[in-house]
């Protein structure tokens, strides 16, 4: 039986191959007949959002959902940002480490004390230290907007002090950075960009919030969102395995340390027979955080619920092709909500949205979060 370090030495390098030789061979994929009622709802989702946003049409060579998956992964930069760390110690004596990034002129040390704030929440085992969260950071900072992220417990390199986990509703934390934000400088207006996980995080929280979310958040843009959280677990269980083990790998080697510190407290199960995150969610997530079982868990977190109570301008992007989940989109209540702006796009895979190739790279998805949040934030 694999180890957990051999199975994450294979997870690493079965993505690297596979993105590789997908990228080379440029993959072409034929769109799937698109449902006439779906295209119609898109068309009135987009009325509000078409002069903020841009169109997004990347090349045909670009537009299979794994080569943007995984062309964007390994092509944003990693570079051009300085950070500064600071913890924020919560009320159940764990922490939360968060990163202000400096983008050229755009410096915390430097910029008004009322000007806008961004504050990221990243993806499932992310941090605020992504390769799509620099781009987040360099594309918003040309707005003027100062940027900070937040790294969830144990996503900061540090693991966390509780036996208990960050999860994808865990929105106290979101609020108490939130609260440190407004704290020191009250003046400022502030916005959210959550992304995958981080997205469903951002959208329960604003759905929480409800009137009240407009005192504290003047926009919001939501990226590759799950609104099904039960769909999403059983889509990558049987038709996005690649991506799950590579995700796993990440979720093992974290519970192996935190098996070590409190032992079986953890899990009964033997770590190395998890292998999807429904199982890691069951076993795992949902007895050390309150639920009654992954199906608990997943109801109570996801973002459909949250949706229609949404008062916060909020910007949500996703393609159709995301290989991470099934077709969990929900229209009816999207446009119900005259606060939702929705981008559906045919093309786009998870978290990839890669407008240009190698040698010119452009991403599309985060250069609109800077548009739409400048308009709310600052009146662009």
């Amino acid at each position: 039986m694999l180890t957990v370090k051999q199975r994450s030495l294979w997870g690493a390098l079965a993505v690297g191959v596979v993105g590789a030789a997908v990228a080379w061979r440029k993959w072409r994929e034929e769109d799937e007949g698109a449902d006439t009622d779906v295209v119609a709802q898109q068309e009135t989702l987009l009325k509000d959002v078409k002069g903020i946003i841009e169109p997004f049409n990347p090349p045909s060579w670009l537009r299979n959902k794994h080569v943007q998956t995984m062309g964007a992964y390994y092509t944003r930069a990693s570079s051009g940002v300085e950070f500064a760390r600071e913890r924020i110690e919560l009320a159940d004596g764990d922490f939360i480490d968060i990163d202000f990034a400096d983008v050229g002129a755009v410096s915390w040390s430097q910029m008004a004390a009322d000007s806008p704030i961004m504050l990221l929440l990243h993806g499932l085992e992310g941090s605020a230290r992504r390769p799509y969260s620099y781009e987040l950071y360099r594309q918003i900072s040309e707005h003027g907007i100062r940027v900070v992220g937040i790294n969830y417990r144990s996503c900061s390199g540090v693991m966390n002090r509780k036996v208990s986990t960050y999860h994808a509703g865990l929105t106290g934390d979101v609020q108490a950075v939130v609260d440190y934000l407004r704290g020191r400088w009250p003046q400022a207006p502030l916005g959210l960009v959550g992304v995958s996980l981080g997205a469903n995080l951002l959208l329960k929280y604003l759905g929480e919030l409800g009137e009240d979310g407009r005192q504290w958040i003047q926009g919001a843009v939501a990226i590759s969102p799950p609104f099904d959280l039960d769909a999403c677990s059983a889509h990558m269980a049987e038709h996005a395995r690649l991506y799950q083990w590579n995700i796993m790998r990440s979720l093992l080697e974290k519970l192996e340390m935190k098996q070590a510190v409190f032992g079986e407290a953890i899990t009964a199960e033997p770590i190395n027979e998890i292998r999807t995150l429904r199982e890691f969610d069951e076993l795992v997530t949902a007895p050390l955080n309150g639920f009654k079982d992954a199906a608990d868990y997943y109801e109570q977190m996801g973002a459909k619920r949250y949706l229609a109570n949404i008062e916060v301008p909020t910007l949500l992007i996703r393609a159709e092709d995301d290989p991470f989940f099934a077709n969990d989109i929900p229209y009816r209540t999207i446009k119900q909500n005259p606060n939702l702006r929705a981008i559906i796009t045919p093309h786009g895979g998870h978290v990839g949205f890669w407008e240009a190739g190698v040698w010119r790279r452009r991403y599309w998805s985060e250069r609109q979060a800077g548009k739409f949040l400048a308009t709310f934030l600052k009146g662009e």
